[in-house]
């Protein structure tokens, strides 16, 4: 059984420690969408129109690219800029500050008309799904999330709560959103048919650090998000489950590459982000279906804002000095051996032994210690009981409880290690003391001796007719030699300063005997 543990145990060691390994598939092509000089970025993508925001004449413009026809074309003109396109269908909506304060614009690809879709004041980040427009609107107290219906006109605040929610995202009947009530940032959605509001991701109540989850995404049932941008989470909206996606490895990133350039992406079953495994930002992705992970971008450069439909991913990319617009077709993906959804599990398990382990070892010694104080307490008639004069060896096993919880509460910050680990140390030294102060260290009686040697182990039962003799010729222990050929030791130094002298009289006594 423990060669069995210790190969899973070296088996995920090495899991963990080794690089992604990637099989020999066909890899995606990156192909150059834009690669004008100056700064292209924030890209979305329906159909075959892929739009981004370009500042080429000065100020920021919406730009377009048709991947049938190979042709670029401009939306705006206005001189002031025009920022964080989205697109659904052939309806262009961005924000707009040529009013000084930014208004909603919108733009129809088939008729070539450009319409307003919400007057200026503070309007950020739109999202759009059919006729439903949903943005980040600051002039209703805190940052809120509005909606409006492009067919009806008609207008729809979708939280009412006073803190702040940012960065929706929509499709069918839901909007979902990042949202910082109760001083966490958490993902709540809302349901424009049954008018219902409902949390989303789960908070994390024992953090120091809070809860931080970013940067929202839906499509078809399910919603990712990312965790402290560092862990990428799925929940399924039928089934009411949230699950773990990948490791980010942001943390193996600069500062100045982290953050909300990193918004996850999905469809259909294909989830795209933002990755930092290589030490620059790439883009990966990962199938829902097939479990399998793969990688899109291999240069040593930033990719960053990646957005999908179908198979073709397209996002901002400074491998030529600026920002530049890429993309690329992912029907034949580069798959990883060992994806980071592997190595989530995996530090899963370690994260629970690490926890498990030392909570059974406490209740196991505390249990152990509390069933010996019971065994010494019995009155067993002309048994004779020498106090124990020195725990110090018990400390180790304090030490040994309380070092791994520690560890994992520096790493994670969450609270009720910390309050778990004060509570088994509590334990284990109450424990401790209760069997120490109870429990003798050698007990003689008539048929027997009996060394309580540690709290940890059974005692030692040595029955008479099995003591050869008694060995008193090493100056600070005695040892028991039995018939057997072995040996039972008993450390003075164990025993109390009062009593040794008369421990060796009684078992000089016991061995005359």
């Amino acid at each position: 059984m423990m060669s069995k543990m210790k190969e899973l145990i070296v088996i995920v060691l090495c899991a963990v420690a080794l690089p992604p390994l990637v099989c020999s598939v066909e890899s995606s092509q990156e192909v150059p969408i834009t690669t004008e000089r100056h700064t292209q970025q924030n890209p979305a993508i329906y159909g075959d129109i892929v739009i981004w925001e370009d500042n080429r004449n000065g100020n920021y413009d919406i730009y377009g690219y048709n991947l049938t026809t190979q042709n670029e074309f401009q939306i705006t003109e206005d001189s002031e800029d025009q920022k964080n396109p989205a697109i659904y269908s052939n309806i262009i909506i961005w924000e707009d500050y040529r009013h000084g304060k930014p208004a909603l614009y919108g733009y129809n690809l088939e008729t070539g008309e450009e319409f307003q879709v919400v007057p200026p004041g503070r309007n950020a980040h739109p999202a759009i799904y059919k006729d439903i427009v949903v943005w980040e609107d600051d002039s209703i107290g805190s940052p809120g999330i509005c909606g409006l219906n492009l067919a009806t006109g008609g207008t729809f605040q979708v939280s009412e709560t006073p803190d702040e929610q940012r960065w929706p995202a929509v499709y069918e009947n839901y909007v979902v959103w990042e949202d910082e009530r109760n001083h966490h940032d958490i993902i709540y959605g809302y349901n424009l048919e049954t008018k219902e509001e409902f949390q989303v991701s789960r908070i994390q109540q024992l953090s120091f650090s809070g809860t931080s989850h970013h940067n929202p995404a839906i499509h078809n049932n399910i919603v990712v998000w990312t965790d402290n941008y560092d862990i990428l989470y799925g929940y399924n909206l039928k089934t009411t489950k949230e699950f773990k996606i990948a490791a980010t490895s942001m943390d193996e990133c600069t500062d100045s590459t982290k953050g909300r350039d990193h918004n996850p992406a999905i469809y259909n079953n294909i989830v795209v982000w933002t990755d930092c495994r290589n030490g620059n930002p790439d883009i990966y992705g990962f199938n829902l279906t097939t479990d399998q992970e793969f990688q899109i971008t291999t240069n040593k450069y930033c990719q960053n804002d990646p957005v999908i439909y179908n198979n073709y991913v397209v996002w901002q990319d400074n491998q030529n000095g600026n920002w530049d617009i890429y993309g690329a077709d992912i029907s034949s993906p580069r798959t990883t051996l060992f994806n980071s959804r592997t190595k989530l599990v995996l530090f899963d398990f370690l994260y629970v032994f690490l926890v498990v382990a030392p909570t059974t070892g406490v209740i196991f010694t505390a249990g152990r210690g509390i069933w010996h104080v019971k065994k010494a307490l019995l009155k067993i008639p002309g048994a004779r009981d020498f106090k124990r004069g020195n725990c110090s060896s018990e400390a180790p096993m304090v030490y040994i409880a309380y070092l791994p919880l520690y560890i994992l509460f520096i790493f994670t910050q969450y609270v009720w290690l910390l309050e778990l680990t004060v509570l088994l140390v509590c334990t284990i030294l109450t424990a401790t003391i209760l069997w120490c102060k109870k429990t003798p260290y050698i007990r003689i009686t008539n048929d027997n001796i009996v060394v309580f040697s540690t709290m940890i182990l059974k005692p030692k039962v040595v029955e008479v007719d099995t003591i050869e003799d008694i060995d008193f010729s090493v100056e600070d222990k005695i040892f028991l030699l039995l018939k057997n050929g072995k040996k039972v030791k008993i450390k003075f130094s164990l025993v109390h300063a009062d009593e040794d002298l008369l421990l060796i009289k009684a078992l000089k006594k016991f061995k005359e005997s």
